[in-house]
C-alpha cells in the first residue's frame, strides 16, 4: 500500500512556518508509533503487502494525532 497526506495550512499562516508543516507532523506521529516521512507538506505511507487492516488503522490514527498535536485542533474526528 502506497498513500499520501498532503497538508495544506490556512491562508492566515506564515509562508514559512507551512514549509515546515510536514516535518512537524512526521515527528508528532512518530510519538505515536508511526516512523514516516515528508515529501514537503506531503506525508508518504508505505507499508508492506502483508499490512493488516488494524495496522493500517493503527497508521491512520497516527497520522491523525500528528496532525492534531502540531495544528492544535481536532481535525481527524
Amino acid at each position: 500500500m502506497i498513500a499520501d497526506v498532503e497538508l495544506r495550512a490556512d491562508r492566515s499562516s506564515h509562508p514559512r512556518k507551512n514549509m515546515k508543516l510536514g516535518a512537524e507532523v512526521c515527528l508528532a506521529a512518530c510519538k505515536h508509533g508511526l516512523p514516516t516521512g515528508p515529501i514537503r507538506n506531503v506525508i508518504v505511507l508505505i507499508s508492506p503487502f502483508c499490512i493488516t487492516a488494524t495496522q493500517i488503522q493503527q497508521m491512520v490514527q497516527a497520522v491523525c494525532a500528528g496532525i492534531d498535536e502540531v495544528c492544535g485542533k481536532s481535525v481527524c474526528a
